[in-house]
């Protein structure tokens, strides 16, 4: 027994200095170091030489240690291994998350404009309008039209487009247009060839002008844009 130990310890601690691979090693190791242990107490009892036995636990022993040593590397490698792809995801998310924060920021900022002047755009879900211009004191229509007195014809263009998936009607009832907070009629005539009126498929556009009778010495007009009939939302185009 005492040379089968001091083999298997020599095997053991040869393949246990094997980076990875001298964890194969710990049973020789295991079996080396009980076949020396016996061989100790063998030849203690009769008092024999105990050399080998001796020689064979200690080799398996340091083979055992080094087989623990490289189970320790393996399982730290494992863990590294594991916490950098957590980093790595966690990392990530953080960035999807700042991503969702700032377009949730940006789309807050659009729904919470809520006054629009000449050349800027309101859009939602489902349609996009463009205050093209307007004119504060229109005189372009027929000379039968009837304006009331100290009263005078304001008109403002929009372009609009429809970014939703469903058809969109637009027209001039649309608008509301108040001047000095007080609410004026709109203007009708025949001559008037451009006015806003139109079913937009998803996807195309269309162009019109919406005419008010508004007082001539009114110092703000705003035009009045329902965004959401079930909320009663609203927006405001500038005319002055």
């Amino acid at each position: 027994m005492g040379i089968a130990s001091l083999i298997l310890g020599i095997v053991s601690i040869v393949i246990g200095f094997v980076p990875f691979i001298g964890i194969i090693a710990l049973v020789p190791a295991i079996v080396g170091l009980v076949l020396g242990i016996v061989e100790t107490i063998n030849c203690s009892k009769k008092k024999e030489s105990t050399g080998k036995g001796i020689a064979g636990i200690v080799l398996s022993t340091l083979a055992i240690v080094f087989i623990i040593f490289w189970v320790f590397v393996i399982a730290n490698s494992d863990s590294t291994t594991t916490n950098t792809s957590t980093n790595n995801n966690n990392n990530a998310n953080s960035n999807e998350i700042v991503n969702t924060e700032t377009s949730t920021s940006a789309n807050n900022v659009q729904e919470e404009k809520t006054s629009f002047n000449v050349g800027e755009t309101f859009s939602n879900n489902n349609i996009k309008i463009t205050f093209v211009s307007a004119d504060q004191d229109f005189k372009n229509y027929g000379k039968y039209a009837n304006v009331k007195s100290g009263y005078k014809v304001i008109k403002a263009t929009f372009d609009i487009e429809n970014i939703g998936t469903s058809d969109e009607y637009v027209s001039n009832y649309d608008y509301k247009c108040y001047a000095d907070d007080v609410a004026c009629d709109a203007f009708y005539t025949l001559d008037l060839d451009d006015g806003l009126s139109a079913t937009i498929s998803s996807g195309k556009k269309a162009s019109g002008s919406v005419y008010f009778e508004v007082p001539q010495n009114a110092s703000k007009i705003t035009l009045e844009y329902n965004t959401n009939i079930f909320t009663s939302e609203n927006i405001e185009f500038v005319v002055k």
